[in-house]
């Protein structure tokens, strides 16, 4: 298996095309039931310690988290996310803290974890008040915001404008806007 993922060439695919060969220094393949196995069977103890720690681990493939609730919750959930990235690293992983975030619904927990130094990475990582994550948007905030829905917003707003100063029928831009926008 090992042998497989070090060796294993990939091809990027648009339309009908095939990219030149790449290798990936660290990933699973998408699709394959045998890695999803592996990484269930990984992250089983994973999932223990998340508990011992009093926080819910989730995940899905490799995409993992950890939510804390109530009392003490701001207190369980560093422990547990430090302890979360020191067993990836006995893993073997390497962690890329730029592509990790953390949250809260409450401010004063929002600015701690801003400025708290993780150990087990040696750096702070970003706080976000909202994101988009396995097809949906995640406000953390009492006051609603949603960056993906803003962007595509403004992106139809453009859209308009421009098809507003073509010479089509009222039926050529209706198709538009019902394709495009």
């Amino acid at each position: 298996y090992m042998n497989f993922h070090e060796h294993v060439q990939y091809h990027n695919t648009i339309g009908k095309g095939l990219g030149q060969p790449h290798w990936k220094k660290c990933s699973i393949p998408q699709g394959c039931p045998l890695s999803m196995t592996i990484v269930a069977y990984l992250f089983h103890p994973w999932v223990k310690l998340m508990r011992a720690h009093g926080v819910k681990p989730r995940g899905l493939a490799d995409d993992l988290t950890i939510t804390a609730i109530g009392a003490n919750h701001e207190k369980r959930f560093r422990d547990a996310f430090d302890a979360f990235f020191y067993y990836l690293m006995d893993l073997g992983a390497k962690p890329a803290p730029k592509k990790c975030f953390t949250f809260s619904t409450a401010n004063d927990s929002r600015f701690r974890l801003r400025v708290h130094h993780w150990h087990s990475l040696n750096t702070t990582i970003k706080v976000i008040s909202d994101t988009r994550d396995l097809g949906g948007h995640l406000c953390t905030q009492a006051k609603l915001s949603s960056t993906t829905l803003t962007a595509r917003m403004r992106r139809a707003q453009g859209l308009i404008t421009k098809l507003s100063t073509m010479p089509w029928t009222f039926e050529a831009k209706q198709a538009v806007v019902q394709t495009l926008i």
